[in-house]
């Protein structure tokens, strides 16, 4: 499966949070839990980690953009990788000069994806369908 260290995300604490993990088992044991049992800890600063969220959120609504996109391009007859080269290169300078808030954490954590996780999520994929639409007749008589 794939890791946040795939993404080189990087954690940003806040000064509510606590830094290390013994702080939460000490609270914990404040609370009076017997032993083993889990208690649940919560911070005041009322900040939730959401970029796990926001990344699936931006990859379906990338998909809308990317099928709008299609309908567009069979519209205007303009190419379909044109314009969603465009689209891409919008995204990216609006989230440098505006930063987009949590679509732009999102935007950032997919321009940080390492090249193995690239391959590793669109190559399998890639092949299946290169080999799903192949035809078997011209195959062999490639083959000889």
């Amino acid at each position: 499966m794939l890791s946040e260290d795939d993404f080189n995300l990087k954690e940003e604490k806040t000064e509510g949070e606590t830094e290390e993990k013994g702080e939460h088992h000490a609270e914990a044991g404040e609370h009076g839990a017997a032993g083993g049992e889990a208690v649940a800890v919560h911070h005041s600063s009322g900040n939730h980690d959401t970029l796990p969220q926001d990344i699936c959120l931006f990859l379906f609504l990338m998909m809308f953009i990317g099928h709008l996109m299609k309908q567009f391009s069979g519209w205007s007859g303009i190419p379909y990788t044109s314009t969603i080269t465009v689209v891409g290169l919008a995204f990216g300078m609006l989230t440098e000069k505006y930063g987009l808030g949590r679509l732009g954490k999102a935007i950032l954590a997919y321009s940080n994806i390492t090249p193995h996780t690239l391959l590793l999520i669109f190559l399998p994929a890639l092949i299946f369908e290169s080999a799903f639409n192949s035809d078997w007749h011209i195959f062999k008589v490639e083959l000889g």
